[in-house]
């Protein structure tokens, strides 16, 4: 803040320059911080997460964005050990965010790095993506994913599942044992699949590996008898089967795409963030087949297997 003073007299002019002291101005509040409030997808966009971290992405296009890691829940409010702001009035920016899943209330910071790779596995592997869900602010109607203007209250982040969950489950008759057939260290293989691929930040897709998929999900069923996994979201070709191999060497085989939902259409691929459950009666001779989703999505269905002898 430089001074000039100037005494002007008639014969001459005096100017004094002299350097002053800045005037220092505080401020108390965070008019211009940005907030966030999060929620797990549910169609109703039920339940709001109060507790964990995530890794926050952020600028003014969607296919180049800043990393802002390390936001935590504390005292009602999602904030950062190094605040970002909105720049001006008028700069709005796209959000995206990354995190683990813990349960519906709570998250963890994925702490994933480029490329973004998921892969198929136990629940440690349940891999969340955010986005800005459609909302309306100020009279606007803002649409999903679509950049944010500046404003006063918590930008909204929607957090949906990155993988699909598959869980094949067996059954096999209760009452006649000319029928029922022992299930115990059954094993189950659906193959051939994708295993890994490169999540998109900008859209939450995953890209799978290029070339033929050759993966497979495989195991023993548990005391339930079942087997769970979380899977890539993939198509299903016609070459895919599941395959039941009993602890006596018997085995049965399906192919998957041939499975209808309630709709009497086929379940031709696994969508992110639907649990798939396809609940396999085995019993001498004979197998039957039903397959839906739920959790997120509620739907039934049906197919054919065969016995392999």
């Amino acid at each position: 803040n430089y001074k000039l003073e100037v005494t002007i007299n008639k014969q001459k002019i005096d100017a004094v320059a002299s350097l002053a002291n800045w005037t220092d101005v505080t401020s108390t509040g965070a008019k211009g911080e940005i907030q966030f409030t999060g929620d797990i997808t549910t169609p109703e966009h039920e339940n709001t997460i109060t507790a964990g971290s995530f890794d926050l992405y952020w600028g003014t296009s969607a296919e180049s964005l800043t990393s802002s890691t390390g936001w935590s829940y504390s005292g009602g409010k999602w904030t950062n050990s190094t605040p970002i702001y909105w720049e001006n009035g008028t700069q709005a920016y796209y959000f995206r965010a990354l995190a683990k899943y813990k349960s519906n209330t709570e998250i963890e910071a994925a702490n994933m790095t480029t490329p973004y790779t998921v892969e198929q596995g136990d629940d440690s592997k349940d891999i969340l993506w955010a986005t800005t869900p459609a909302h309306t602010w100020n009279g606007s109607t803002i649409a999903e994913g679509d950049p944010v203007h500046p404003r006063t209250g918590a930008v909204p982040l929607s957090f949906r599942h990155a993988l699909s969950k598959v869980t094949v489950k067996l059954k096999t008759s209760d009452d006649d044992d000319n029928k029922k057939v022992n299930l115990t260290g059954a094993t189950v293989t659906i193959t051939p699949i994708a295993t890994t691929g490169t999540l998109k930040l900008d859209d939450g897709k995953i890209e799978l590996p290029t070339g033929e998929a050759n993966g497979q999900f495989t195991g023993t069923v548990n005391d339930d008898k079942s087997i769970s996994s979380l899977t890539i979201p993939q198509s299903i070709s016609n070459n895919v089967k599941l395959q039941v191999k009993l602890s006596d060497g018997t085995t049965y085989s399906l192919q998957l795409n041939t499975c209808k939902n309630s709709s009497d259409v086929p379940i031709i691929q696994w969508g992110r963030g639907n649990h798939y459950t396809y609940e396999v009666t085995l019993n001498k001779e004979k197998i039957s087949f039903v397959a839906f989703l739920k959790e997120w999505v509620n739907e039934t269905g049906s197919g054919d297997a065969t016995l392999d002898w």
